[in-house]
């Protein structure tokens, strides 16, 4: 016992060494600017002194605190396998971590793969049954789960950018009554396009089983990876982010496929009721022992912080070797809310490092103690395996041409997501590294030939291109109309991208437009006239009395428009606006940034599915406190003919446009508003009762004078509810109608059983959402997407805003479309401006 005692602290004693030369700051002496490694110099990193970081852990504080107990209470309890109590447990927990209501731990990913698959297929593997499409750049497990469960492999091309399933492939290789299932890998812990790929399966009533190996943690604008589908499997074999040495789990939102597959995995025994000699269906043993459970559940404990550290690591390093030509880190899409970060994968470029192989690019890295590697040596298409049976028995695969991931085997390589656990001295270590080696071997190239080309920074994701690439086309040139607080954060959004080209800017203060223009490097313009003559684009930020010339005058000149909210003050105004839209050439888009954050998008992609049953009622309120300091700053706040109302106008329209993008516009308005405290002429507070002619009602509050501030949106259902508070999106479903209990229940105060979740969805900040309005606006510019927030949708904002304000003014309901000439005499009354 002594010994062991004394064994177990010279252990912890390494392990504090190890952690302390871990933390010393990183110093560019000779080991990194003198020779390589490999050409006899010192390494950049000396792993004897200063190991990376281990993953899964090593350390004796994490076995003895977390590992032992729970292995031990195993060994002590007898139960190793059957009931699962711990089993049950994980599954729960990680299900839940995944944004999904069930899960299953089994013995591998590959496990959770097949059983995914017979199970959303209804389908034993005893016979033939149809057609999966599999990316052909993966691990060969997608493959075999496919060709496991008799079913055919349809291999299609990736995309060029993330080189996760390519959904233009896709389509092209469904086949009607043929093709039953989709299987997308969220490659490397890179979410793929999911959006894409469900509208796909809608239209051509697929399933899809997310091969989320490799992608724990990663988030979507859709939700987390192993939500998206209509099941997911993941690995926790020895090189994942979250291992047991092997071990898979399955997760999936659909009650009955979680059945099926339970069943499956347990000897065909159902979930509930089920006896030990008597079998409800087919199935196989694919149970997990207890110990395998206690493990994970161990570990799964200190995951999130795990990942929330490679994240913010891999960021980091994405932004380091942005300036080596001889990498191209993979692209970060504009649906990528958060990268699983399993694998560090780059594109390396031989030419631009003296031609330089990849294996020795790789030896390179690893003398400098770097641990790079090389990923996949072949698709999986041309394994020897697949080739066999495509040659013995052709109708089990069909490869379609892949030339994309045809080009890029042999040009992968990674680093190993332990790295990422490290600290910044770390990463600073790393790109060391990568200069260290780019700069030796680019040195022995002529000069003549030497590339001087750098590899795009990540900062801004990149639109998924079309056949014709977007960075082939012409840059847009874009403008800046109105460089107040919101103009300027655009300004410096749109300086940061590359996808555009930052021509100049507009105000009517020339003295604020010739600042802008100093900081921002480009050319300040007299009027908007001027700068149309210029650009491609522009963004409109003016004060909202402003919006209308400026945008028509765009809209007119075949500008590309997108305009900052409302889109007018003045229902006539927006018409007007509407109108030039209609009849112009240019993309028109408004700024409506909240329809990006991913927990709105959950609830009202809820709402489309029905999945709450019919809605209704939907109420809103969005308070906060703005300052005296807040009106004296811009004067034209707060006024009639500056602003042209009060907290509707300027604070509501983000409301209002998520009311009606959620449940559609009103039949009428009935409004009170008031001046409560502040200091202005306009009101400060507003509470609407609106009206649909289908029953449904709602009921919207905004105010400039709460504190702490109030963000809320709920949405009453006849299956249940869903609250929307502070970015986080809460459900709660109903086991049971409304309607159909209020007329069969025989109870006076009838209770309905429901399940209350949250959904994760991951809220945006400010300039996330206005960063990922921008991507939107300019990938629809140049054709590769549709816009999420049309212009000529403004218009139903700033009606319901006039609506509320007439109405408040009669205290009488309004009904819409909003009469003209009524508003129009109003708004000239309070604006003593004639034919508003």
């Amino acid at each position: 016992m002594k010994k062991r005692l004394q064994q177990s602290a010279r252990n912890l004693a390494k392990s504090a060494a190890r952690a302390i030369a871990a933390r010393a700051p990183f110093l560019p002496t000779e080991s990194a600017s003198g020779s390589a490694a490999v050409a006899g110099g010192k390494p950049v990193r000396d792993l004897r002194l200063r190991p990376w970081p281990q993953s899964p852990s090593t350390s004796l504080l994490d076995w003895v605190r977390d590992v032992e107990p729970a292995l031990r209470e195993v060994f002590l309890s007898g139960v190793e396998g059957l009931p699962q109590p711990r089993a049950r447990d994980f599954a729960a927990r990680f299900a839940d971590w995944c944004g999904a209501r069930h899960g299953l731990l089994v013995p591998h990913g590959t496990d959770a793969l097949r059983l995914g698959l017979a199970a959303v297929l209804e389908h034993d593997g005893l016979d033939w049954g149809g057609e999966v499409i599999v990316p052909n750049l993966t691990f060969i497990a997608s493959a075999n789960a496919v060709l496991d469960r008799h079913l055919r492999c349809v291999f299609v091309d990736v995309d060029p950018e993330t080189l996760t399933l390519d959904p233009r492939r896709v389509e092209e290789a469904i086949r009607p009554g043929v093709t039953r299932a989709i299987l997308p890998v969220h490659l490397f812990g890179l979410p793929c396009d999911v959006g894409a790929l469900r509208a796909l399966a809608k239209k051509h009533d697929l399933k899809i089983v997310e091969d989320a190996a490799q992608a724990h943690g990663a988030v979507h604008e859709l939700g987390p990876a192993g939500s998206l589908g209509d099941v997911a499997a993941f690995s926790f074999q020895s090189s994942k982010n979250l291992s047991a040495g092997e071990g898979g789990a399955l997760t999936t939102n659909d009650d009955a496929l979680f059945e099926r597959a339970y069943q499956l995995h347990n000897v065909g025994r159902p979930t509930l009721g089920a006896h030990r000699w008597l079998h409800a269906s087919f199935g196989l043993n694919t149970r997990v022992n207890e110990y395998t459970a206690a493990l994970l559940l161990a570990r799964l404990a200190r995951h999130q912080q795990e990942q929330d550290l490679r994240w913010l690591r891999f960021q980091q390093l994405h932004e380091r070797l942005a300036d080596i030509a001889s990498v191209t880190p993979l692209a970060l899409p504009s649906w990528v809310r958060r990268h699983g970060a399993h694998m560090f994968v780059f594109r390396y470029h031989a030419e631009r490092c003296g031609g330089l192989s990849a294996d020795d690019f790789v030896r390179a890295l690893q003398a400098e103690g770097v641990p790079a590697t090389a990923a996949y040596p072949s698709t999986v298409s041309a394994q020897p395996p697949l080739r066999s049976l495509a040659a013995r028995f052709p109708d089990r695969v069909r490869a379609h041409e892949t030339p994309v991931a045809d080009d890029v085997i042999g040009k992968l390589l990674y680093l190993p997501h332990p790295l990422l656990l490290g600290s910044a001295t770390d990463i600073d270590e790393v790109a060391a590294a990568f200069a260290k080696v780019q700069r030796h071997f680019d040195a022995r190239q002529p000069s003549s030939t030497r590339t001087t080309t750098r590899a795009p920074r990540p900062t801004a994701p990149t639109p998924t291109p079309t056949t014709s690439s977007p960075r082939a086309r012409r840059v847009p040139r874009v403008g800046v109309i109105g460089v107040g607080l919101q103009g300027m954060l655009h300004l410096r959004l749109l300086q940061q991208r590359r996808d555009v080209s930052v021509v100049g800017v507009t105000d009517a203060d020339p003295s604020r437009a010739t600042s802008a223009a100093l900081d921002a490097g480009c050319r300040a313009y007299a009027d908007v006239a001027a700068l149309l003559d210029d650009v491609d684009a522009v963004v409109i930020a003016t004060p909202h009395r402003q919006h209308a010339a400026a945008a028509v005058a765009a809209l007119r000149r075949g500008a590309h428009v997108l305009c900052e909210k409302p889109l007018a003050a003045s229902v006539v105004e927006a018409d007007a606006i509407v109108a030039a839209a209609r009849d112009g050439r240019g993309v028109f888009s408004m700024v409506f940034q909240s329809r990006f954050d991913p927990p709105l998008k959950r609830l009202r992609e809820l709402v489309e599915r029905g999945e709450l049953g019919r809605v209704y009622s939907c109420h809103i309120t969005e308070a906060g406190l703005r300052t005296r300091a807040y009106y004296r700053e811009s004067p034209w706040r707060g006024t009639w003919r500056g602003e042209g109302g009060g907290v509707v106008v300027n604070q509501a329209p983000h409301v209002l446009d998520r009311y009606v993008w959620l449940v559609g516009k009103p039949l009428d308005v009935m409004a009170r508003s008031e001046r409560r405290l502040s200091d202005v002429e306009t009101e400060d507070s507003c509470s609407l009762l609106l009206a649909h002619n289908d029953g449904v009602d709602g009921y919207i509050h905004v105010d400039t004078h709460t504190a702490p501030a109030i963000s809320s949106h709920v949405l009453l259902c006849d299956g249940g509810r869903a609250e929307l508070k502070d970015g986080r999106l809460r459900i709660t479903q109903l086991r049971a109608s409304i309607a159909e209990t209020r007329l069969t229940s025989r109870e006076s105060f009838a209770q309905l059983e429901g399940q209350t979740f949250d959904i994760p969805s991951g809220h945006l900040g400010a300039e996330e959402l206005l960063a990922a309005q921008h991507d939107n606006f300019f990938a629809a510019v140049v054709g590769d997407a549709a816009l999420v927030a049309p212009g000529v949708e403004g218009l139903a904002s700033v009606e319901l805003a006039n609506a509320a304000l007439l109405s408040a003014a009669r205290r009488a309901p309004i009904a819409l479309p909003l009469d003209r000439t009524a508003w129009s005499a109003f708004f000239a009354e309070k604006t003593g401006e004639p034919g508003c």
